[in-house]
């Protein structure tokens, strides 16, 4: 817990933060971090479009995950990446029904991350 809370200090007073971009096409999207490896996903792999807040330690980010199978493995886009607008109009455009309704279920109240499915099948972690 107390290294985590170092990190966002950390984070929070660097003098810049990281470009991150989200870039999509015709076949699916791209995840480009300046500080990792440029990821791409297939729209038509993703089964779960889902909403969720990250504790930023004085703010919250709110996040788009796409998830690509039924273990959870997902991506996420933060409101902070370069063509995060763009993204969220294209994602209205590539999946019929998509609920547009989310972003106060996501990002009332503080420090929850109110993981809410927008689009597909809502991933159920598997029980041990």
């Amino acid at each position: 817990m107390m290294k985590n809370i170092k990190a966002k200090i950390k984070d929070l007073l660097s003098p810049e933060r990281p470009k991150r971009e989200v870039r999509f096409d015709d076949k699916g999207f791209t995840i480009i971090d300046e500080q990792k490896e440029p990821v791409r996903g297939c729209w038509a792999m993703v089964q779960e479009v889902f909403a969720f807040k990250e504790d930023r330690l004085t703010y919250d980010d709110i996040c788009i995950g796409l998830r690509f199978d039924n273990a959870g493995q997902y991506w996420w886009v933060a409101e902070d990446y370069i063509g995060y607008s763009d993204f969220q109009e294209e994602l209205k455009r590539r999946f019929s029904g998509i609920r547009e309704d989310w972003f106060c279920e996501v990002a009332y109240s503080a420090f929850a991350e109110n993981r809410t499915s927008i689009w597909g099948a809502k991933w159920v972690p598997p029980t041990s």
